[in-house]
C-alpha cells in the first residue's frame, strides 16, 4: 500500500479540511483539494473522537457583551458600566444597576422558533438575586447569587412553563445560569437586576449573554451587530465522523427528520399521561451535556402522524438514542404491521424484529448510550396512509433515558442525527467536487464505511458491499474495466469506455445524483492500469 500511495496522483484522507475545502495529501499544492458544500449547518452533526454527538449552534442575541448599546433597551436601569473584572479574568464584565421601583430591566427583542436556551454569567453586588425571563410570561427563573451553602440549588422561583434550568460555578463569585423554554415568535429577552418586585436600588454584575436553539447552554460565542455561529461544524465544513472508530468524511444526501421535538420528547409526543415523561437535567446525554428524557411506564409514546399519504412499500428509517440500567425490553418503530423491533437497552442487543422490519443497527456512543435504528417497509394495512413513530418501554425498577428521536422517509438506512426543536428539519446534501483532468487510463481506490448491504456502480460495473469497511479498486482504460473488492476481482469487463474527457471527480455521488450515505476513509487515484495482483493487494 505504501508504494501505491507514493505513486498516486491524488490522495485524500480525512486529515486536512477547512470551511469549504476537503484537502488532499497529494498533490500538496492545493490543486487536489475538493470544494466542499452543504448549505446548512445547524442540522448537520457528526460523532466526534470521544464518541459524542457534535453539532453546530448559534448565538441569536446581538451585542452579546455590550449592554451599554441601544441593542439592549433599558427601563429604569442606569447605563451599564463596563470594565468590571469578569469570570474569565478579563475586565469586560458590566455593573448593572437599577433605580428604585419595580420591574426595572434591560432587554433585547428577539425572534425564535421552538426550544431555546437563554444564558448569562452573573455575580452578586448589592443584590443576591436576579432574574432571566421572557417579559410578561411564565418563562422566568429567579436565581440566587449568594455563596451560602443553603443556596446550592440556586433557583428561588420559576414559571410553570420552564423546561429546564442549570448553573455552573465559574469561580470568584461568578456563575453561569441558563433557562430553557419553548417559544416561537418575537419576544423580549430580559435581565432583572434583583427581583422584579423589589423596589429597592440594587445592582449585579453580568457578562456574556447567549441565546441558542436546544436544551443546553453551549459554549459562549461573542456577537456584535450580527448573530454568530460556532466553528464546530460551519456551513460548508466537511464532517469528519468517527462512528467506525477512524476518521471518515460524511458525504450524505439531503434528508429530513420528521420528528418535531427530537430531544425534548415530551414536547411533541402524544401520550395519555405526560407526567410519565420528564426532562432529567442531571443525566449526561449523547452530546456530553446534561439533560435527557426520563421515561418509566408501559404506556406507548408516539409522535402523532409524522407522515401522511404514504403508499404501501415506502421505506422509513426510525432511530433514537437510549440507555438504561434495566433489563426490561424496549420497542421502537412504526406502530402497525410489524414495523418495529425490540431491544434490550442495558446490553445493547436485539431481542426480536417485526415482519416489516427490514434491518436494524445498534451504534455505541459514549457513556452507555446506543443509537437504535429500525429500517422498515410501510404496510398501509391499518393506518391508511398515516405513519407515526412509537416507543414502548416494559417498565421495571429502572427508567429508560431517551434522546435524539428521528424518522426519515424514503430511507433504507439512517443518516447522521438531525436535531429538531419544534419543527421538522432538513439537512442539505453534502457535495465534494474536484475539477481535474483525470487520466484516460488509470486506477481509482476508495475505502468506505458502508452503512448497509447494497450495490454500488462504477463505470457500469457493479460491486455488492456489506455493512462495515469495504475496500474497492477499479482499473479503467478506453477498452477495459476491472474491479477488486476486499481482495478479489469481482468485475472484468472488456468493451469500449469513453474515458477521454474526464474532467471532474465527485465523492459520494454521480452527477449530483444517486448519492450514497457511506462515509469515506480514503480515496486515491493513479495514472496507471494496475494488474490483478496489485488491485487485490490494494483492497486486501
Amino acid at each position: 500500500m505504501a508504494n501505491v500511495t507514493d505513486s498516486s496522483s491524488l490522495l485524500v484522507v480525512p486529515s486536512g479540511w477547512s470551511d469549504g475545502v476537503l484537502g488532499s495529501l497529494k498533490p500538496d499544492d492545493g490543486s487536489g483539494d475538493f470544494t466542499f458544500s452543504r448549505g446548512s449547518d445547524l442540522s448537520a452533526t457528526r460523532m466526534n473522537q470521544d464518541r459524542y454527538i457534535e453539532k453546530g449552534y448559534e448565538n441569536l442575541l446581538l451585542q452579546s457583551n455590550r449592554f451599554d448599546l441601544s441593542t439592549w433597551a433599558r427601563t429604569g436601569v442606569d447605563v451599564p458600566i463596563g470594565g468590571q473584572s469578569g469570570y474569565d479574568g478579563l475586565n469586560n464584565a458590566w455593573d448593572l444597576t437599577k433605580t428604585t421601583g419595580t420591574f426595572k430591566r434591560i432587554y433585547q427583542s428577539v425572534s425564535t422558533t421552538g426550544i431555546i436556551c437563554y444564558s448569562i454569567y452573573a455575580k452578586a453586588k448589592d443584590s443576591n438575586v436576579f432574574q432571566l425571563a421572557e417579559y410578561g410570561t411564565n418563562n422566568f427563573v429567579t436565581f440566587d447569587l449568594s455563596d451560602t451553602p443553603s443556596s446550592s440549588d440556586r433557583v428561588v422561583s420559576q414559571g410553570n412553563t420552564i423546561i429546564a434550568t442549570s448553573f455552573s460555578d465559574e469561580g470568584n463569585g461568578w456563575y453561569r445560569f441558563s433557562i430553557v423554554f419553548n417559544k416561537t415568535g418575537t419576544w423580549n429577552a430580559v435581565v432583572y437586576p434583583g427581583s422584579p418586585n423589589d423596589s429597592n436600588l440594587t445592582s449585579i454584575y453580568i457578562q456574556d449573554a447567549m441565546l441558542n436553539l436546544g436544551l443546553a447552554a453551549y459554549p459562549y460565542i461573542e456577537t456584535t451587530n450580527t448573530t454568530a455561529k460556532a466553528a464546530t461544524i460551519s456551513e460548508d465544513q466537511p464532517r469528519i465522523d468517527y462512528t467506525s472508530g477512524n476518521g471518515a468524511v460524511l458525504i450524505e444526501p439531503s434528508m429530513t427528520n420528521a420528528v418535531k421535538f427530537s430531544e425534548y420528547i415530551k414536547g411533541g409526543s402524544t401520550v395519555t399521561d405526560k407526567s410519565l415523561i420528564f426532562w432529567d437535567s442531571l443525566i449526561v446525554n449523547p452530546e456530553g451535556y446534561n439533560g435527557a428524557t426520563r421515561y418509566q411506564s408501559t404506556t406507548v409514546i408516539s409522535d402523532g402522524f409524522i407522515f401522511s399519504g404514504l403508499a404501501a412499500g415506502t421505506k422509513i428509517s426510525y432511530s433514537i438514542f437510549a440507555k438504561s440500567d434495566s433489563d426490561a425490553n424496549f420497542i421502537i418503530g412504526g406502530k402497525f404491521g410489524g414495523e418495529d423491533a425490540t431491544f434490550n437497552v442495558r446490553t445493547g442487543t436485539l431481542i426480536s424484529q417485526g415482519a416489516a422490519c427490514d434491518s436494524y443497527e445498534i451504534i455505541p456512543f459514549s457513556n452507555g448510550w446506543h443509537r437504535y435504528v429500525v429500517n422498515i417497509t410501510y404496510q398501509n394495512t391499518q393506518n391508511n396512509g398515516y405513519s407515526y413513530s412509537y416507543l414502548r418501554w416494559y417498565s421495571s425498577a429502572e427508567p429508560i433515558y431517551l434522546w435524539g428521536w428521528q424518522a426519515e422517509k424514503d430511507a433504507t438506512c439512517s443518516t447522521s442525527y438531525i436535531p429538531t426543536y419544534g419543527t421538522s428539519s432538513t439537512r442539505v446534501k453534502d457535495t465534494a467536487t474536484l475539477t481535474k483532468n483525470v487520466a484516460a487510463t488509470g486506477t481509482i481506490y476508495i475505502n468506505i464505511n458502508a452503512d448497509s448491504t447494497k450495490t454500488l456502480t462504477f463505470l457500469g460495473g457493479n460491486v455488492s458491499v456489506t455493512q462495515g469497511v469495504n475496500k474497492i479498486a477499479l482499473a479503467y482504460s478506453p477498452t477495459a474495466l476491472k474491479i477488486s473488492h476486499n481482495g478479489s476481482i469481482v468485475q472484468n469487463i472488456a468493451r469500449a469506455f469513453d474515458t477521454s474527457s474526464l474532467t471532474e471527480i465527485q465523492l459520494g455521488h454521480r452527477n449530483n445524483f444517486e448519492q450514497t450515505t457511506d462515509s469515506i476513509n480514503q480515496f486515491l487515484t493513479l495514472d496507471s492500469f494496475l494488474t490483478d495482483t496489485k488491485l487485490n493487494e490494494l483492497t486486501a
